[in-house]
């Protein structure tokens, strides 16, 4: 099973601030986005 890193992880802490949440919802839209591609291949 061939298993590739999408991006590398996020490392918040407790109680993200605003700018750690977008970074969040980005690193889910990206994820997303290349799952989709791989399964479209």
């Amino acid at each position: 099973m061939k298993i590739d890193v999408v991006n590398p992880g996020l490392r918040i802490k407790y109680v993200p601030s605003e700018e750690q949440l977008e970074e969040c919802v980005e690193f889910g839209r990206e994820f997303a986005r290349k799952v989709k591609e791989s399964v479209e291949e």
